[in-house]
Formats: C-alpha cells, structure tokens, sequence
C-alpha cells in the first residue's frame, strides 16, 4: 500500500510524536530526491539515478511505503542495467507516488496533533 500505519507504530515503538518526527522527516527530505532524481535523469547520469533512487527506496521502507518503495527499486535496478529510457518512463509514477504519500502523510501527522 501507499502507507503501512501500523507498521511504522510498530518500527517507533508504538511512540505517536515519533512516528510523526519521522513522517515530517520524509516529507521534508523527499522532494528534493525526487528533484535531484529528475535531474539525473534529465543529464543521463545513470550513476547518479540509481544512487538517488536508492535513497528514495530506503527512505520510503522506513515510513512503510511500500508502493514508493517498488518504484523507487524499479528505477534503480533500470538504471543499474544502464536502461535510462525505462528509469525515465517510471519516474513520474513514482511522482504520482509520493504526492499521494506526502498527503496521507500529512493527514497521520495532523490526526496525531
């Protein structure tokens, strides 16, 4: 799914301030991947494209995503394989991915507050 509740309560100890630190934390550092990502692939840096996406798939298995997280994987291993025109093809699935993410995000930590 988009975002697993439970499973981030259950990765911070059942602590709702924070869950909700590291919520905030994923939608403050987020965006600037993606931007740098797309930059990346903009200048054909496969290198720098599978870095950053990698960064993202991390980033998003810490908040339990796993939707972004298979994306973020997708493009990594294409551009690991050196196929840029698929990473690039995936790219704004993974925008539309975390846009909703960053909203359900929002919505957890304001239900908390």
């Amino acid at each position: 799914g988009i975002f697993d509740e439970a499973w981030l309560m259950d990765k911070a100890m059942g602590d709702q301030v924070f869950a909700r630190e590291i919520a905030a934390a994923f939608i403050e550092d987020t965006p600037a991947l993606l931007i740098d990502l797309m930059k990346a692939v903009d200048r054909g840096e496969a290198y720098q494209v599978r870095h950053l996406a990698h960064s993202i798939k991390g980033a998003s298995a810490q908040i339990g995503s796993g939707k972004v997280k298979e994306i973020a994987f997708q493009i990594e291993k294409a551009a690991n394989e050196g196929d840029l025109e698929k990473a690039v093809s995936l790219v704004p699935q993974l925008d539309d991915h975390l846009r909703e993410l960053e909203n359900v995000l929002l919505d957890f930590i304001q239900k908390g507050s």
